[in-house]
């Protein structure tokens, strides 16, 4: 399943997949990746900089890889159950949003 979502942080691709990884388990896993295009590298590094912490004390019930490469953030989580993977979805999103939204604010003044 690939989804694509524009908004103000840039472009934002989620694609969802099945598939079989040793660093996680020799079962077959879930996993999602994400990658958020930001209007500019700045940008990119600010929200990355925002979200780390959550996302080094998130690692759980899923594991997560996340890097910053230019103006573009990619996130891979890997999890055992579709609603833990729905979780931790759900969770980068919100980080995401509300680091942009304090990114908003501050950019303003």
């Amino acid at each position: 399943m690939n989804t694509d979502i524009s908004n103000t942080v840039g472009t934002l691709n989620i694609n969802v997949d099945k598939f079989n990884t040793d660093k996680v388990n020799s079962d077959k896993s879930i996993c999602f990746s994400l990658e958020i295009e930001c209007s500019s590298v700045d940008k990119a590094k600010i929200i990355y900089d925002s979200i780390l912490l959550e996302h080094l004390n998130s690692q759980v019930r899923s594991k997560s890889v996340m890097k910053l490469e230019n103006n573009i953030i990619f996130i891979e989580t890997v999890a055992d159950e579709l609603s833990i993977l729905k979780a931790s979805l759900y969770s980068y999103i919100r980080w995401i949003k509300v680091a942009e939204s304090i990114y908003k604010l501050t950019s303003e003044q």
